[in-house]
């Protein structure tokens, strides 16, 4: 096991402002390279870069630790501080701990479905935790004002991971999962599609696995292309 490590104000931080309606059924998110005060009715969050997003399954049950700072106890306990989206997938986390003004509120959250949520706020079920993980494409963790406004964080975030490698030296997994996919899939949870493979997004919200060939005769019967597009495993 081992753990990526960064600074909430690092360069290679994004920034996104999301604006929530109908209890937050619909997202309106606007994303930034660089951080910009958000318009009125819009939450700022930090925009987790590439080693934090993307293939993410080997920090299922690890942890995520960062820290808040609040002024006062007047911020809003509505909106997630964690947003993750993934295959068609949207779920939130919210620090149900009281924030303690004045000082750091250290987060530590356990990346099990457990803790995470759907729109409707039904819980996750490890099927959607895992399908998000397999391929993150928006990690959102939400900020707070500090001295009256909002600015990045010289604290640091923190999120495990696992590796077949054991040179990490922060110890080694107790249990592991190893499953026996059927054609079309792979991963230890059977989470990505095999080579030869690619994600169809038909029949389940999450899509299927389908082969080369299918893709092929699907995009011919909509363009007169003859390039074929590149794909990738997930």
């Amino acid at each position: 096991r081992w753990n990526y490590t960064m600074a909430m104000h690092d360069w290679k931080m994004k920034y996104a402002a999301v604006k929530f309606s109908n209890d937050t059924q619909h997202l309106d998110i606007k994303s930034y390279d660089k951080f910009t005060l958000p318009q009125t009715n819009f939450t700022p969050y930090y925009k987790l870069p590439h080693r934090f997003i993307e293939y993410q399954v080997g920090s299922y049950d690890g942890n995520l630790q960062y820290e808040i700072q609040v002024d006062n106890a007047s911020y809003s306990k509505d909106q997630p501080d964690i947003i993750l989206q993934g295959y068609n997938t949207t779920l939130f986390y919210k620090y149900k701990t009281p924030l303690i003004p004045g000082r750091s509120n250290k987060v530590v959250l356990r990346l099990h479905e457990s803790n995470f949520r759907h729109r409707d706020w039904k819980k996750a079920s490890r099927y959607d935790l895992m399908i998000v993980l397999a391929y993150i494409n928006l990690f959102l963790v939400r900020m707070y004002p500090t001295n009256g406004t909002y600015s990045p964080s010289s604290t640091d975030i923190v999120m495990d991971a696992s590796t077949d490698l054991g040179y990490h030296g922060l110890g080694k997994m107790d249990r592991i999962e190893e499953c026996r996919c059927p054609h079309g899939y792979r991963g230890r949870s059977c989470e990505r599609c095999d080579f030869g493979y690619n994600r169809a997004n038909r029949y389940l919200a999450t899509g299927i696995c389908m082969p080369w060939e299918w893709h092929r005769e699907e995009y011919y019967k909509v363009s007169t292309s003859t390039t074929m597009r590149n794909y990738h495993y997930v």
